[in-house]
């Protein structure tokens, strides 16, 4: 069951959601070597952030899959600071992360999530944008596992569009490496329309 939680309802899941950051993020393409004393500090931000909201999925009382967001104004500094340079920060919403544990892929539930992430920044009426970012790897990285299924489809299905020109990078320590380097990423973006 999809359920909205945000404020303090976040404190409960807290671990659960560092815990999965950690394990999808590890694989490709982010491969992130993750922490819980940062994956804690960082989930913060939902906690104490208006309009930070957090879509989870739970089964048997555990966190399995979650898309989160926040105002695009709330932000590091690192992804707004471009997007405020290509355009305004005003209205837009930003989809920080997309998250399912892999048992739970293929069941439609990344897409049940989106939706009801969504739907709310529909309906709370303050936003006219949505938007998030990839990771940007080479086509022919040595890293990329045969079986990875690329997100972009997925995204494009849900009328999300390259925001073409607007990137950010974002420094995190990768499993193979001895210290953070900054990653691209690309912006996506789409209108926020009512279903």
């Amino acid at each position: 069951m999809i359920q909205l939680v945000a404020g303090q309802e976040v404190e409960q899941y807290i671990d659960d959601l560092a815990l999965l950051r950690i394990s999808v993020f590890r694989e490709y393409p982010y491969l992130y070597e993750g922490n819980m004393e940062y994956e804690r500090s960082y989930l913060q931000k939902f906690v104490q952030g208006e309009d930070c909201i957090i879509a989870v999925v739970l089964d048997n009382g555990h966190v399995v899959g979650a898309v989160s967001g926040l105002p695009l104004a709330l932000e590091e500094a690192e992804v707004r600071g471009p997007w405020k340079k290509a355009s305004s920060l005003d209205g837009v919403y930003y989809i920080s992360e997309i998250l399912l544990k892999p048992d739970y892929r293929g069941l439609g539930l990344g897409k049940q999530l989106m939706e009801a992430l969504e739907e709310w920044v529909a309906a709370s009426g303050k936003f006219t944008e949505i938007a998030l970012a990839t990771v940007v790897r080479p086509k022919d990285d040595p890293r990329r596992p045969a079986t990875y299924r690329d997100a972009q489809r997925f995204f494009a299905d849900r009328n999300y569009h390259i925001k073409e020109g607007v990137t950010c990078t974002i420094a995190w320590q990768e499993i193979d490496e001895a210290d953070t380097t900054s990653k691209p990423l690309q912006f996506w973006s789409r209108k926020v329309t009512m279903t």
